[in-house]
């Protein structure tokens, strides 16, 4: 009986709650804690009390479930892996191959969540020192999972009534140039969140790619996205030198799309034909709104776009990790 050849597997281990936890604790681990805890609850208490009507209190309750969601997403994608390695009787199994590109990934199949399988020695026309290995998807989308919540933390921390920064950022805060320098923290946290996001969504639509490939291809995505992020907060309405530059950026960044999805994309994968759209209405949907906002918007509905944007991404990778993506790309 002849064995299909398996990959080397990085896998993700429970020791690895560890580090996630060391991260979160370091992101709380400051003055503002306890300023922005009894914050929150004054907030809380003092809707239920003086709002007369419903309209006043949902919205604020619904803010109050976007940041303890975003703020929780890396244990939520824990406890979702966890659970299904512990109590799943179904193939949830989900990992990316990432290969030296003069490696002929056909030749190698995805694992199963069922059964652990056998090692064996790469085939015949495999070379030693090829770099090939099956990594779990834990790996790829908790960095977005670790930045999400930081960029949330953040936000949030600037908008509460602490002593330093009071009350830098509030709902008629307008975002322009004349946003307090504070600003930066958040802005900086969310380019990271970005990246991260481009890097997730790469690395589950491109499998079999090598790792300077998808990193490349989304430090790319993230630059060109970056500069529109940027540009939201000045007005360039009558200006049609920097409108022809965005303009320029915006084909551009169809361009990168167009050539990760001709060259990267994995076909023969169902999950991945269906995440790299939602990828790319994702990316259009940021550009989009900060070309259009030049400098008018509230920061308010800048914030809640990009937290928007940050709950549709992890619904679809949480959606991948409770139906498994390899046994819609085994074989692939």
């Amino acid at each position: 009986m002849q064995l299909e050849p398996q990959l080397p597997r990085m896998q993700f281990h429970d020791s690895h709650i560890i580090v996630i936890l060391l991260v979160l604790f370091a992101i709380c681990f400051c003055k503002q804690l306890l300023e922005t805890t009894n914050w929150t609850m004054t907030i809380i208490e003092r809707f239920v009390e003086k709002c007369s009507c419903c309209a006043c209190v949902y919205p604020e309750l619904g803010r109050r479930g976007l940041i303890v969601y975003c703020f929780l997403l890396p244990i939520t994608y824990q406890m979702i892996f966890f659970g299904l390695q512990t109590w799943s009787k179904a193939d949830w199994a989900s990992s990316i191959i990432m290969t030296d590109p003069r490696l002929n990934a056909s030749t190698v199949t995805y694992s199963s969540s069922l059964a652990r399988p056998a090692v064996v020695p790469p085939p015949l026309g495999l070379e030693r020192t090829s770099w090939y290995v099956e990594v779990d998807y834990m790996f790829c989308v908790m960095p977005f999972a670790l930045a999400a919540s930081l960029s949330c933390w953040v936000w949030v921390c600037l908008s509460s009534n602490g002593d330093r920064y009071s009350q830098v950022l509030d709902k008629d805060t307008m975002w322009d140039t004349e946003v307090p320098t504070h600003l930066l923290a958040y802005e900086v946290a969310y380019y990271v969140e970005t990246f991260a996001l481009n890097f997730s969504m790469v690395a589950i639509t491109s499998s079999g790619r090598s790792f300077v490939e998808i990193v490349f291809a989304s430090v790319s995505l993230s630059f060109v996205t970056c500069v529109f992020l940027s540009a939201a907060r000045h007005t360039h309405a009558d200006n049609a030198v920097q409108q022809a530059t965005l303009t320029a950026l915006f084909l551009l960044l169809v361009v990168i799309l167009v050539l990760i999805w001709g060259v990267m994309l994995q076909r023969t994968c169902a999950v991945a034909k269906y995440a790299a759209p939602v990828h790319g209405l994702l990316l259009f949907v940021l550009v989009g709104f900060h070309f259009a906002a030049s400098g008018t918007a509230l920061a308010s509905t800048v914030i809640l776009l990009r937290t928007m944007v940050t709950v549709v991404a992890s619904v679809l990778h949480i959606g991948i990790l409770v139906v498994g993506r390899n046994q819609a790309c085994r074989g692939a």
